[in-house]
């Protein structure tokens, strides 16, 4: 793991500087390997999968379940305070106080939509404030049952908060998980650095001499990755030479730092291109601001031994913009696609 962590520190330098010498080039968001490369591969087939969209949708029947199973009672209750319907982010304005009174969320239900990662409400609100009124109390009432429930957080597939969509200004009460965001950000993105390494890409995994599996972690917390002890758990079931447990620490949290010192300073206007809700900016007197931070794997199967091994990028996606998805494709090519036989970023 030592030997992992200094050669993805030496890698994050190179790519941070731009001392890339004659590597890749970079053209509409993917690394294009060389020809040497992409002629090496092209001499195997290769099924690529990504297991997130099932995992996510599992999480968010977890979640749906637990909402409509228990009273919506948030320890803050918010209210919009912005003088007209609100049309965007940008005009949502919102007061937390006590919920000295334990007011709750009324006339409710959720269901998880067919047609997207997102949990969804069929109640009528006639403005968009009301619907965004509902979403901020559900996210306080989530953000304090799952504090200090780690078990929960790994059955909900998420630490602390939810985002919703502009669909609610379209007076929908609409939201969905950090992991489904940072997967709506990477997943495409993810697929096409494969593809475009020169493989035989097949429909079938019988028929491959690979598989290629990508998975992201549930978002955690800064806190949580911190504290050098947390578990994040991952191809656990499937990985004969792993326990399926990378302990998180501090390397993970620089090359996480590293990655979002630029966006983050953007402030508000990254969040949005997220879909983050605005309550992430505008936080309850209770809650301080709360970075989530998502870490993807790769698992490299080969069909005829099944012996795999898992990479784990060491690198904790938060916003999901262009320079983070570029940070993980650059790792993506040149551990996967340039030497897909070798150990970097092995665990």
């Amino acid at each position: 793991m030592k030997k992992t962590v200094l050669k993805t520190a030496i890698f994050a330098i190179l790519i941070m500087f731009g001392f890339t010498g004659c590597g890749p080039e970079y053209v509409n968001g993917l690394h294009i390997p060389s020809d040497s490369v992409q002629q090496d591969n092209s001499k195997t087939k290769v099924y690529y999968e990504d297991v997130n969209t099932k995992q996510i949708r599992e999480n968010l029947q977890e979640i749906t379940k637990y909402l409509n199973s228990n009273p919506i009672v948030p320890p803050f209750w918010c209210n919009l305070v912005n003088e007209n319907d609100a049309q965007s982010v940008e005009d949502v304005k919102i007061k937390c106080e006590k919920n000295t009174s334990n007011k709750k969320v009324e006339g409710i239900s959720f269901k998880v939509d067919e047609k997207s990662n997102y949990i969804i409400s069929e109640k009528v609100y006639s403005t968009s404030n009301q619907a965004y009124t509902d979403f901020a109390n559900i996210r306080e009432f989530l953000f304090d049952v799952l504090k200090d429930n780690p078990k929960l957080r790994d059955s909900f597939g998420m630490s602390s908060k939810i985002h919703t969509s502009n669909e609610i200004f379209k007076k929908k009460l609409i939201f969905t998980t950090q992991k489904e965001k940072v997967r709506e950000a990477a997943a495409d993105k993810v697929k096409k650095q494969i593809e475009i390494g020169g493989w035989q890409m097949v429909n079938n995994p019988k028929d491959a001499d690979k598989t290629i599996s990508f998975e992201l972690s549930r978002d955690y917390t800064e806190s949580e990755v911190k504290d050098g002890k947390t578990n994040i758990t991952t191809f656990s079931s499937s990985s004969p030479n792993t326990n399926g447990n990378v302990i998180v620490g501090n390397s993970a949290m620089k090359f996480a730092n590293t990655s979002n010192s630029s966006s983050a300073s953007a402030g508000i206007g990254m969040g949005v291109a997220l879909g983050l809700s605005a309550v992430d900016y505008m936080l309850s007197k209770a809650n301080k601001p709360v970075f989530e931070y998502v870490f993807p794997f790769m698992k490299i199967t080969n069909t005829k031994t099944q012996e795999s091994h898992v990479k784990f990028f060491e690198i904790g996606i938060y916003l999901g913009n262009e320079s983070e998805i570029r940070g993980l494709t650059a790792r993506i090519n040149n551990s996967v696609n340039r030497w897909p036989d070798g150990t970097m970023f092995n665990y």
